[in-house]
């Protein structure tokens, strides 16, 4: 369906995650194919690789643990922000260790108030997966962590603070 010179992806992917909603296994061999659209030029179609990389995060992480790279990207540069964060999320619960590269962008995302709530939860829920492997990468963040705690929703507030106690066993 994405092989070849697919003119038209963006469709094409949406089609994909539907039948990864249904089963996933099914479209897990793709899922290299698809990460590739994650650094497609038009922002719809790399939004799009996302919800279908994330579709099969939730199905098994071991599928997408090689886009770690896009998916950072992505959270970079702002692109899809809270299917990367999510997806991120999702491998750091199981697979710190290739999430640990992306902590500095997840930094930066769940201190950036002008993302969405889902996608500064995403990043604060794969930070503190990560940081409970490693409290380090995320010991220069107390003060901007703990500013969370004052935000209104209760999730982000929640995870900033599990965060900090990942930290806190540094000490």
């Amino acid at each position: 369906i994405l092989e070849g010179d697919c003119r038209t992806p963006k469709p094409a992917l949406a089609v994909l995650e539907c039948l990864a909603e249904v089963d996933a296994a099914d479209v897990a061999p793709m899922a290299d194919v698809i990460a590739s659209y994650l650094t497609e030029a038009e922002a719809d179609v790399r939004r799009q690789a996302a919800i279908c990389i994330t579709t099969l995060t939730e199905a098994d992480p071991a599928d997408t643990v090689g886009t770690v790279p896009a998916l950072t990207k992505l959270l970079e540069d702002r692109t899809a922000s809270h299917h990367a964060a999510h997806s991120l999320s999702l491998l750091a619960e199981a697979d710190p260790e290739a999430v640990t590269p992306a902590a500095p962008v997840l930094a930066d995302a769940l201190t950036d108030d002008t993302l969405t709530d889902g996608a500064r939860l995403g990043a604060t829920a794969a930070l503190g997966r990560v940081a409970n492997r490693d409290p380090t990468v995320a010991v220069d963040l107390v003060d901007d962590v703990a500013a969370l705690l004052e935000v209104e929703n209760p999730k982000l507030r929640n995870n900033a603070a599990g965060l900090l106690w990942e930290v806190s066993r540094l000490h």
